[in-house]
């Protein structure tokens, strides 16, 4: 049908589309930027209104006062019956005002059992919901009040405050309403507590400050040897163990909130919960400022166990424990996902100390590692899932900001879980994240820069290593991947996720730098590291592939040449120095002879 309409017809409702749809764009457009200009300017529209209707009544009063007047003056009845209308009016008000706030504060009551008992004394005795009763009480008063006016003279200015007064009323009626909405709104209860954390925090900061003087001494400036802590704020605080009482309670608020609607079956409310806990302890750490302390191995430091944080990694793990009882992945997810959070936020925390370890970041990566451990008994492969993946970010954190060492603790438990996967069938996917996460923390130590990697790196191997030695010992039946599907993400040749195409990335990007490039030095320096001693792991992989009759043989030996491969290629780099040129033509030479096609060994296999 559409091959019989003209062209000239075709383009011509073409173009009238096009415009429609133009002009439905700029439609939208105006009305969100006007949306949005009411919402940021909120209070400026209120008070521009106000002063509008101010202004209108007070051009339209001589006017109504010059009509209204002598039309009640020349009849008492009229001015009779006007004050018996305001009577009437203004009780009719009152027992309104009466009625509709009562229904309100039952409306509030009722709801007692949807927040804790210690929030309910506040959202009841709420200052707006009661300021609104009583400016509205008053002017129903006022608006019978106006029925003792007691000639005509004042007519014009009681009509105008009835009238007015009667629009404030169910203005008033509606803010209330909206208001007690949301007040027994969930999300407004968890913001309101929120805040009064926030609040109370930010008064402590400023109490700290205004009292820093008594806490400073002549000897605190221009001592470069003292220690970088924040001295008088650690006095201060130290002095008022009981700021964060509020705080506190605002966390054991939160975790009621949570517990209590992911048993409801409320997840969003759950999850906005553990976000509000965030939310405080992303303001508790800023506010403490430079007084975190490390423990020391050797002398006990008690400045370093930090009270408030122990608290709400312990809410954490407890519900945790009471979503695994009740068999609720959401609410254990979205716990895992607060832990993960809370990770990001002790990582940046200031101990003072430029190469120092993350304490507090690693204990949350310990709770978070025990939680997902201890999921593992009850068939939750999707949550086990999730805690792995959310336990690789943590340690790609730890990797970015503290010692490189404190992510072996956190490794090999990703490798213990990975492990799973040869037990359980239903957990080999588990295993398949597990060794992706593997796979990219392999990656992140090799661009770690100023650190020694030699520890993590070896561990990392070794996790490997044990979880593929025992991933093997799966029968693996004819015409099947399963060896190789699972493992992939670290030995697959073909993926462009796996670690030997990123690696291959890497090394293109090494091979461009110029050779003053101290990156990139600091980068081949990590590869060289890596890969000593990789002979020995890939050999006894390879010989167990053999072993097994597993078509893993071939993912390694290809892995295995594309390894030796990067490592000459990567000893040719302009930044490559003549030591580790050496060192990375050694390893890949030792990797040649478990490659195909090999003739002929050059250099001796270490023992």
């Amino acid at each position: 049908m559409k091959n019989h309409i003209p062209k000239e017809i075709q383009n011509l409702i073409t173009a009238f589309a096009r415009g429609r749809a133009h002009l439905w764009n700029w439609f939208y457009g105006v009305k969100y930027k006007i949306a949005l200009w009411k919402f940021r300017h909120n209070t400026i529209v209120i008070t521009f209104l106000i002063a509008l209707l101010l202004g209108v009544n007070a051009y339209f009063y001589p006017v109504l006062l010059e009509k209204l007047q002598p039309f009640f003056s020349d009849n008492q009845t009229r001015l009779e019956n006007l004050q018996s209308l305001f009577r009437t009016l203004g009780t009719a008000l009152i027992g309104a005002t009466a009625i509709a706030f009562t229904l309100i504060m039952f409306a509030m009551q009722v709801n007692v059992e949807r927040m804790p008992h210690g929030l309910f004394r506040k959202f009841s005795r709420d200052k707006q919901l009661l300021g609104a009763f009583g400016a509205t009480f008053s002017f129903a008063i006022l608006i019978a009040c106006a029925s003792l006016i007691p000639n005509s003279s004042w007519v014009t200015i009681a009509i105008l405050g009835t009238v007015w007064g009667t629009v404030l009323i169910f203005v008033l009626f509606l803010f209330s309403y909206l208001r007690a909405l949301l007040l027994i709104n969930p999300t407004k209860q968890l913001n309101l507590v929120v805040e009064d954390a926030l609040n109370e925090m930010r008064i402590w900061v400023k109490r700290a400050k205004r009292a820093r003087p008594l806490f400073e001494t002549s000897g605190d400036q221009g001592d470069e040897r003292r220690s970088t802590h924040d001295l008088p704020l650690t006095s201060y605080l130290q002095l008022h163990p009981f700021w964060t009482d509020i705080s506190k309670r605002a966390i054991q608020h939160a975790i009621t909130f949570a517990r209590n609607y992911a048993e409801k079956g409320d997840h969003e409310v759950s999850r906005t919960a553990l976000s509000a806990i965030v939310v405080i302890n992303k303001a508790y750490v800023e506010a403490k400022g430079k007084t975190f302390f490390e423990s020391n191995p050797i002398f006990e430091n008690s400045y370093s166990t930090d009270g408030f944080i122990n608290n709400t990694l312990e809410h954490l793990r407890q519900n945790v424990r009471i979503g695994v009882t009740r068999g609720d992945e959401q609410q254990i997810e979205q716990t895992f996902q607060a832990m993960e959070n809370l990770v990001q936020i002790y990582a940046d925390i200031d101990y003072s100390n430029k190469h120092g370890s993350k304490e507090h970041a690693n204990l949350a990566t310990g709770y978070l590692s025990d939680a997902v451990i201890g999921v593992a008994p009850h068939n939750m492969a999707d949550v086990l899932m999730e805690g792995v993946r959310l336990m690789g970010q943590s340690a790609m954190l730890i990797i970015g900001k503290s010692d490189p060492n404190d992510i072996v603790p956190l490794s090999e438990k990703i490798g213990l879980v990975a492990c799973l996967g040869a037990a359980k069938e239903d957990y080999r996917p588990v295993t398949k994240i597990a060794v992706e996460q593997i796979a990219l923390l392999t990656l992140s130590l090799l661009q770690l820069k100023d650190r020694d990697i030699s520890f993590a790196a070896g561990k990392l191997k070794k996790n490997m290593l044990m979880i593929t030695n025992l991933f093997l010992s799966i029968p693996e039946p004819p015409h099947s991947n399963i060896h190789s599907t699972f493992l992939g993400p670290y030995y697959s040749s073909t993926s462009s996720e796996a670690l030997g195409d990123r690696l291959r990335r890497l090394v293109n990007n090494l091979l461009e730098a110029d050779a003053s490039d101290e990156t990139a030095k600091t980068i081949i320096r990590n590869i060289t590291i890596w890969a000593e001693e990789i002979i020995k792991t890939e050999k006894e992989l390879l010989l167990l592939a053999i072993e097994k009759r597993s078509h893993f043989t071939f993912d390694i030996i290809h892995w295995l040449t594309h390894i030796s491969k990067l490592l000459l290629a990567l000893s040719n780099a302009p930044a490559c120095g003549e030591h580790a040129k050496e060192e990375l033509q050694k390893h890949a030479l030792w990797l040649i002879p478990l490659c195909p096609g090999y003739r002929k060994i050059k250099r001796p296999l270490p023992s």
